[in-house]
């Protein structure tokens, strides 16, 4: 039903819900948009299709149906040649509870490589040969797979909770987890950064006390965080916090780093911005302000951490938007930043979503 359809006090109690729980949760959802390691190819999920879409022309690759599941599909992440997509959260049969990860070959209509998943892969992460996936409200553990055949290596075990942030290095064999409660009165308490080895699932290291967080490696030897307030790095893998500034006081729903370089969006407290969702880059590791922009989205609107994507290199940044509550297909818009300067030098048009009925 169209919220204008509803009495005014309902609607201004709706919008106060959500106000107040984008505000503690703004970090769960499934992937919309993510590059690939040469940032020449956008991945997008609208709907229940995935594009992959040309940067530079913003024409469309090609388009994969990935089955009948309600919410759309999971994590996305491209292999780093770029000729391979993986899509999680595959599901073929309408409320079937089967999930699969499938890998998809751009350039070619060949059929993909299955494989089954034992859990939710809500989101996916790669370091070139191994795939890290969590379920982010389903799961309590980080599931590891090899890229080259999608077997599953391990199940790390990462909390009593579930996994709610997930990280794999490149050019250290770590992976680092930020996980909460799903339930009860401690459900938004702060909690610990936790660091993994790849190789044997152990646990190495844990730190911080941090709510509702983000978390990327800068590097191999540091990891950055972004929780309600406060950008924060850390020393890996003894844990030790570098140093922090304050930032995002509604809460940080993406983060990305390089070794140089960090970038992380968020909302404002601030009145006089009016609440506003900005995109804001700091040098390393002394978190020196590069860059702030306010991106084109509404105050009252509150997209979740999906719906944003970094290049690898931080040069480009991709927002996935689409319009709600019509009763009919709905398309979308897939907008990407030059991050050095917050204009959008692309703008991708997509179709409008296929609707099952």
């Amino acid at each position: 039903m169209p919220t204008s359809s509803l009495p005014k006090i309902v609607r201004a109690a709706a919008a106060s819900m959500v106000s107040a729980l984008a505000a503690v949760t703004p970090a769960i959802a499934n992937e919309k948009v993510v590059f690939s390691r040469d940032g020449q190819s956008l991945a997008v999920a609208h709907g229940r299709d995935v594009l992959v879409v040309d940067v530079s022309s913003g024409a469309t690759r090609r388009t994969i149906s990935v089955g009948a599941q309600q919410n759309g599909p999971g994590g996305l992440v491209f292999s780093d040649d770029g000729k391979t997509l993986a899509i999680g959260n595959v599901q073929r049969r309408r409320f079937s509870k089967g999930q699969a990860i499938e890998f998809w070959p751009i350039e070619e209509t060949a059929a993909p490589r299955t494989v089954t998943d034992e859990g939710w892969a809500a989101v996916m992460v790669s370091d070139g040969a191994t795939i890290a996936s969590i379920g982010r409200g389903f799961d309590d553990a980080v599931r590891l797979w090899d890229w080259a055949g999608g077997t599953l290596l391990r199940r790390v075990p990462v909390a009593a909770h579930f996994a709610g942030e997930v990280a794999i290095a490149r050019g250290a064999p770590w992976v680092a987890t930020w996980s909460k409660a799903n339930r009860g009165p401690v459900r938004s308490a702060p909690a610990p950064v936790r660091l993994w080895s790849r190789d044997t699932g152990d646990e190495l290291a844990s730190f911080g006390s941090l709510t509702e967080a983000v978390i990327a490696f800068a590097g191999s030897q540091q990891l950055a965080t972004g929780s309600v307030g406060e950008i924060a790095v850390w020393a890996l893998p003894s844990g030790r916090k570098i140093t922090h500034v304050p930032a995002f006081h509604n809460g940080v729903v993406r983060i990305h780093a390089t070794e140089s370089t960090l970038w992380a969006v968020g909302q404002q407290a601030d009145k006089a911005r009016d609440q506003s969702w900005e995109l804001q880059s700091w040098s390393l590791p002394t978190l020196q302000p590069t860059g702030c922009w306010v991106l084109p989205i509404a105050a009252g609107d509150h997209p979740d951490a999906g719906r944003f994507g970094f290049s690898p290199d931080g040069r480009l940044m991709a927002l996935y938007r689409e319009q709600v509550w019509l009763p009919q297909a709905s398309p979308g818009l897939a907008l990407i930043f030059d991050t050095a300067t917050g204009h959008d030098v692309q703008r991708v048009v997509l179709p409008p979503e296929r609707i099952e009925r």
